[in-house]
């Protein structure tokens, strides 16, 4: 290999190297984000956008949906990205299980 490709191929490398090294905190979150890593990211706009008239207003899977989502939202992240997760999936299906327990 010549010397200026090879320049080229370590200089790439080591850019990305050090680029994909972050040690910034995750930003604090409002009660209105989720404890994802990423709160401003497609998870939180798609959950806003989700058509949910199939429950009726005031209807008691409705309410168990809308509590499950404010503990949910309510969840501050600890910055450990897998115990951020585990404690809101723990959310998510207590939730679930409410739900279904309405339904049946």
């Amino acid at each position: 290999m010549n010397t200026p490709a090879f320049f080229l191929a370590v200089l790439a490398s080591g850019t990305l190297l050090l680029t994909s090294c972050n040690n910034d905190k995750p930003a604090e979150t409002t009660a209105a984000t989720t404890t994802a890593p990423a709160a401003d990211s497609a998870a939180t706009d798609g959950m806003a956008g989700m058509d949910h008239g199939t429950a009726a207003s005031g209807s008691p899977q409705l309410t168990a949906m809308n509590d499950m989502m404010a503990r949910m939202d309510a969840m501050k992240p600890k910055g450990n990205t897998d115990h951020d997760f585990a404690h809101m999936m723990l959310a998510h299906h207590r939730g679930a299980v409410a739900m279904a327990d309405i339904e049946l």
